[in-house]
């Protein structure tokens, strides 16, 4: 009809309008308005690069949200923090300021790897000592790698019954009563396990193998006692 237009083409030929527009197609968009912003004048990143960069060193590597505090489209978030995070511009930012991060707190495999087996390899046993037949939590001697494994003490007093003195008045026996709590031990040792191949699923230790035997001419009532576990030696006694 004259007058109409076309459906489908942005402005200038661009991006296509309405709803049919594939996750590729609208992701090839968004990194094509992400390269027109482009860098600033002295190659840095552009501010939303920048803001998304900083956001997502800062929430935990969560690239979607950073993207969404950087100011995009939540509904094209994650999309747009894949193709930001692809960037080598941007990928190269988040790099250095990884090592920087790392490098001023000395954070590395070794003392990572050092921090888990504190945990994982905690034993109560070092925290208490028997008194009359009862544990008691004793942290005289305790050691720094100990000390790390503690998730919670807490300490709470309370009235266990009265005594009376010479002058027949009742007095409170008051008990202090500490408790001691460790971190759990299943996630560090789930994590140095994997680190050194404990859980690996293709390790020939826990494989299931399977033997078939074949009895040739053999009757099902036959064969009833060796399923039922009985060996081959036991059916020759059988048999003879």
């Amino acid at each position: 009809m004259p007058g109409s237009k076309k459906r489908g083409a942005g402005r200038n030929g661009g991006a296509p309008r309405g709803r049919n527009v594939s996750v590729a197609q609208r992701t090839a968009i968004l990194k094509n308005r992400e390269m027109r912003e482009g860098p600033d004048v002295d190659g840095d990143l552009n501010p939303r690069q920048e803001r998304f960069v900083r956001t997502y060193m800062s929430n935990g590597f969560n690239q979607t949200q950073a993207a969404i505090t950087a100011g995009y489209s939540p509904r094209s978030a994650s999309a747009m923090a894949s193709g930001l995070l692809a960037n080598n511009r941007i990928h190269a930012e988040v790099e250095r300021r990884k090592k920087e991060l790392f490098d001023r707190y000395d954070v590395t495999a070794d003392h990572v790897i050092k921090e888990m087996a504190r945990l994982g390899f905690s034993n109560m046993k070092d925290y208490i000592r028997i008194v009359d037949g009862d544990a008691v939590v004793d942290l005289t001697n305790l050691t720094e790698d100990q000390a790390a494994a503690i998730s919670e003490v807490t300490s709470e007093t309370y009235v266990d019954g009265y005594v009376s003195d010479e002058d027949g008045d009742r007095e409170p026996v008051r008990v202090k009563r500490t408790k001691l709590k460790l971190v759990d031990k299943k996630g560090p040792l789930e994590l140095l396990g994997r680190y050194v191949g404990v859980f690996n699923n293709d390790d020939a230790a826990v494989r299931d193998i399977q033997i078939t035997i074949r009895y040739d001419g053999a009757t099902r009532k036959e064969l009833q006692p060796l399923l039922e576990g009985e060996t081959t030696q036991q059916l020759e006694e059988k048999a003879s």
